[in-house]
């Protein structure tokens, strides 16, 4: 009798996704979570404004938005595990500038970095080579892949301790050396599709077809090319709706830290606070990745749109600690809840073909948003020293996105409408 291998029935697409999981919870928990706790140290020791450090943030977005696209294409082809590494690379080096940094031009081409870097190491990576192992249990796939950048939020205690204890420019060092211990093991285990490897999708055989029931097995997916994909009115309504929710997303990912500070709470405190949003957001990322799989995505996000810019509108109402439990749950639960969506919405529509090129050019159409966003909090904050007018103004512009969401529906192929016949 030969011994079986500890979990060999786990389908091998499952480890890859907890693979995405625990490269995004470190690179989402040190740059994304943990460089606004930087502001406020760097803003004391070298004298610049908020609109100065906000800048930073915003060109941090605009880089990922620039290469998505090129990135898309390189997963698609190559896979993703040259991209992990090359991502590694800038985003350890990138800490290092900022950790010598000592004038504006500096900081922000250490952002700049980090940002080519995380284009390289991004959910839309893990979405891209998650998409091509999964179909029925997708969206549930996906919501674990960004679960890692939720689950991020964990580590903002610990970013917030080093910049206490060691000074924000070694605590910047210690987390460049992270990059290394965390990144190189899991590229091991990283696949690009199933088939080469002896696997199928979902780990095996699509259901059997029922007479007069419609099936929905991965051959049944529309597979639209990128060039039919940008003629297509779907994809300008997705891309435009989820811009248009993007800027109630930013602002709080990049300034939250320092607006609480302005508010009076101590830097532990408003650790935790993170801490508790991330993980409401967490829980959020997994339910609603099960419920998509089962219910309408379209009114699914709608729902978490709405949770979303309810949150904004209550960090800025935010006074005494009891206050920041409704921004937590809100905002937590809707912002969690749109990240598996988008991705898993997108491979409905329009399949696994080109799902990282199709993917790319919708972050490029996301990152005027994701740019613009910071900006404008931070100028509106220099003119009236309040954080207020420019998440309010935000949140307004964000409710654009829903009809256009609600409006996008995907077109039926030739093949499911054979089946439903």
């Amino acid at each position: 009798m030969t011994k079986r291998r500890p979990f060999s029935n786990v389908f091998y697409g499952w480890w890859i996704t907890w693979a995405f999981f625990v490269i995004l919870t470190y690179s989402a928990g040190t740059f994304v979570y943990g460089t606004p706790a930087i502001v406020n140290p760097v803003r004391e020791d070298l004298g610049w404004s908020v609109g100065a450090v906000a800048l930073a943030f915003s060109l941090q977005r605009l880089q990922n938005g620039l290469l998505a696209p090129v990135v898309g294409q390189i997963v698609d082809r190559y896979g993703a595990r040259g991209p992990i590494f090359f991502g590694t690379v800038l985003m350890s080096s990138s800490f290092i500038v900022l950790g010598f940094t000592s004038s504006l031009w500096m900081f922000y081409i250490g952002f700049l970095m980090g940002s080519v870097g995380l284009s390289f190491q991004s959910p839309s990576v893990g979405f891209s080579t998650v998409t091509h192992w999964f179909k029925r249990k997708r969206a549930q796939a996906l919501s674990i892949v960004v679960a890692g950048g939720g689950f991020a939020g964990i580590l903002v205690p610990a970013v917030a301790f080093l910049i206490d204890n060691l000074g924000w420019r070694h605590a910047l060092f210690v987390m460049a050396g992270g990059f290394w211990i965390f990144s190189l093991p899991i590229l091991l285990i990283i696949k690009p599709r199933p088939e080469p490897y002896g696997y199928q999708v979902d780990g095996g055989p699509p259901p059997q077809a029922t007479p007069g029931v419609a099936t929905t097995p991965a051959e049944d997916e529309p597979e639209v090319s990128f060039k039919q994909a940008m003629r297509s009115r779907s994809f300008w309504f997705l891309a435009l709706g989820f811009a248009c929710i993007q800027l109630s997303i930013t602002p709080v990912l990049s300034l939250s830290f320092a607006a609480l500070e302005d508010k009076g709470y101590s830097r532990n405190v408003i650790g935790w606070v993170i801490v508790a949003f991330t993980l409401v957001s967490v829980c959020a990322r997994f339910f609603i990745g099960w419920l998509a799989d089962r219910a309408n995505k379209r009114y699914i996000y709608t729902v978490c749109a709405v949770l979303q810019i309810t949150g904004l509108f209550c960090f800025v109402a935010i006074g005494s600690a009891w206050t920041l439990v409704p921004f937590i749950i809100t905002f937590g639960a809707g912002y969690g809840g749109t990240l598996p969506l988008r991705p898993a919405m997108q491979a409905d529509y329009f399949g696994r073909k080109s799902f990282g090129a199709i993917n790319g050019m919708i972050l490029t159409v996301l990152s005027p948003a994701a740019v613009a966003s910071p900006a404008i909090v931070g100028l509106l904050h220099n003119a009236t020293d309040s954080y207020a007018p420019g998440f309010i103004l935000l949140a307004g512009v964000s409710g654009l996105g829903i009809p256009l969401i609600l409006l996008s529906k995907p077109k039926k192929t030739q093949k499911a409408s054979q089946a439903m016949a």
